[in-house]
């Protein structure tokens, strides 16, 4: 009994962990930019299109460059700790103080990471207008039903 609930610990222990790993990724890409299903490429595109002053502009495009290679540095820290935590997997002598010292790692990476993202959002929220930053992070329109039974038509359905 005592080995099945030691197993049943190490089984959540590895479900928590991972799910720290990609609850903590989502804001550095997982789920887009920001939680908002962008990545910086798109939002590089339609920042040329709905930002029409050129210095405010280039200003964003600056801004996307410093968040871009901050992403990547990200990716680069959890990659490692990635590498560590399957490490740690493997070692069926590691203790749950080894296992701390990674969930450890892991807050601190996505405290930083949002910390730095957040304060990110907010340079870039102040260097555009109200209907620029609607419309650079408005969704993607959507075909209206009727689009979908015209399309239907035509292929004979």
């Amino acid at each position: 009994m005592a080995a099945l609930r030691r197993r049943q610990r190490g089984q959540a222990l590895i479900i928590i962990f991972l799910g720290t790993l990609l609850i903590g990724s989502a804001m550095s890409g997982g789920s887009g930019l920001f939680h908002t299903g962008r990545q910086v490429p798109e939002l590089r595109e339609r920042a040329n299109v709905v930002i029409q002053d050129e210095t405010r502009r280039e200003a964003v495009g600056t801004m996307l460059d410093t968040i871009e290679k901050e992403l990547k540095s990200y990716a680069g820290d959890r990659a490692a700790l990635e590498k560590d935590a399957f490490a740690a997997f493997d070692n069926h002598a590691a203790t749950r103080s080894d296992f701390e010292i990674l969930f450890a790692r892991a807050d601190s990476l996505n405290g930083k990471a949002r910390e730095t993202f957040l304060a990110h959002r907010e340079s870039l929220r102040s260097r555009i207008n109200a209907e620029e930053w609607t419309a650079l992070w408005a969704p993607p329109k959507t075909e209206s039903i009727e689009a979908f039974k015209n399309y239907g038509e035509k292929q004979g359905q």
